[in-house]
């Protein structure tokens, strides 16, 4: 079973004020290191539409879970399912209410809702 949740970078990220303070331009100057300067305002507007409403950090965050966790995820499921073997694979996405909602569905939060249950 591989996982992650649909914020993973909030729990490293969201709460710092310098991430929260980003503007759109900064966000698109670190698409760029992804994407190509060429390419970053369009990835990240199509980043933005998947988000409708979404600050920049918003958009930066979703960045930084492709990055780290989601991508990753995926390449590893998708090599073991070609290698014939069983795999699943699941993206949580309940947010918490926790720092006025910013962390939403944050690193860990999965894990934490899941022992809860198990407690209940």
């Amino acid at each position: 079973m591989i996982g992650w949740t649909r914020e993973e970078a909030n729990f490293g990220f969201a709460l710092d004020e310098g991430y929260s303070a980003a503007t759109r331009d900064q966000v698109i100057a670190r698409f760029a290191e992804t994407f190509g300067e060429d390419n970053a305002p369009e990835a990240y507007d199509a980043y933005a539409r998947t988000r409708p409403g979404s600050r920049p950090v918003d958009v930066l965050m979703d960045l930084i879970t492709d990055e780290l966790f989601r991508v990753p995820c995926l390449e590893l499921t998708e090599a073991r399912a070609g290698m014939g073997r069983p795999v699943w694979a699941y993206q949580f996405d309940l947010p918490t209410p926790a720092h006025g909602g910013r962390l939403a569905a944050a690193h860990c939060l999965d894990f934490v809702s899941y022992t809860c249950n198990l407690m209940s």
